[in-house]
């Protein structure tokens, strides 16, 4: 009996540690992921100032001029405020959605989610990022809008 209690007392300490461990890593990853946002976000900052910087992106953000550049980079700094918003909590479901149906009334808006949905909707990292691309695609798709869903 007294070997079933240590084994099982030995157990349990191993799983707590591996909890620990597990959710060490997971707020690591989670503070690497802010850091980055942070980093691109000045990033957007810099290419929205300085048309030379944004130049760096014309093929990869498609634009008829430098002004719709310059709207793209803003729309994309908006967007992924959000993500990040939402990410931490700060935004709620209906509040994305309601900030979403709002920017999506905007033309720069449907723009961007219309050159960005597909690199956005295969490239989410988690189910984080698979809600908040929904709750934006909806936002764009209540415009009538049919585009096709990209393979995930």
């Amino acid at each position: 009996m007294k070997t079933y209690v240590a084994a099982g007392a030995a157990l349990a300490v191993v799983v707590a540690q591996a909890v620990k461990l597990r959710q060490s890593h997971q707020q690591h990853r989670e503070r690497a992921h802010l850091a980055t946002a942070k980093m691109h976000q000045r990033l957007l900052a810099d290419q929205e100032v300085n048309p030379l910087m944004a130049a760096v992106w014309s093929t990869s953000v498609p634009a008829e001029s430098e002004m719709a550049r310059a709207k793209t980079l803003h729309v994309n700094r908006w967007i992924s405020l959000w993500a990040i918003q939402y990410r931490t909590g700060v935004l709620t479901a209906d509040s994305l959605a309601g900030y979403a149906n709002n920017g999506m009334q905007n033309p720069a808006f449907q723009q961007f989610w219309k050159d960005a949905r597909t690199f956005r909707i295969t490239g989410a990292r988690d189910e984080i990022d698979r809600a908040f691309n929904t709750i934006v695609d909806r936002a764009y798709q209540s415009l009538g809008r049919k585009e096709k869903d990209p393979a995930a």
